[in-house]
């Protein structure tokens, strides 16, 4: 599954704007989208990802009993933006979301949700992970005594020492 098209998500924000869909409704939609692609169920590129996070979130009160976060020209302007956003042509976005770019595959193959996990995994285990995973105070126990106020001795300041 590929996920909605910048025209499918244009059309939600034209929802929202006339009246037809509840602010409610649309973040529901978008952040299902989203959560799906998390979970790997759905592969979304940049453009969708893009879209559909300006999407998610228009229904935030700005504070208790209050209206929205976002006014309604400011989503009209997300609207237009993504109106005028550049279209992938069908090739393009065929190649792009079965992981021919990244891949080799061929238009048509279905991509693998899980290849390119695996892929990433054994990047990590060749090159190492960006952070470590553990930090440096899990790393150098004998540091401490212990005692629940060392930090603040360790941290305190040269005027306290007079």
């Amino acid at each position: 599954m590929t996920g909605p098209d910048l025209d499918e998500i244009e059309a939600w924000f034209d929802g929202v704007l006339s009246g037809r869909a509840t602010r409610d409704e649309a973040d529901r939609w978008a952040m299902q989208w989203l959560s799906d692609d998390f979970a790997g169920r759905v592969d979304l590129d940049e453009d969708q990802l893009w879209a559909l996070e300006m999407l998610a979130g228009i229904d935030l009160p700005s504070g208790p009993g209050t209206g929205y976060l976002h006014s309604e020209e400011q989503i009209r302007g997300w609207r237009d933006e993504v109106r005028a956003h550049p279209r992938r042509s069908r090739f393009s976005l065929e190649l792009s979301n079965n992981g021919s770019w990244e891949t080799g595959g061929m238009p048509g193959q279905k991509r693998d949700p899980k290849a390119g996990s695996d892929q990433r995994r054994r990047v990590d285990e060749i090159f190492g992970d960006v952070l470590p995973e553990t930090t440096s105070d899990e790393r150098d126990p004998e540091r401490r005594s212990g005692l629940p106020d060392d930090w603040y001795r360790e941290n305190r300041p040269p005027h306290h020492d007079r």
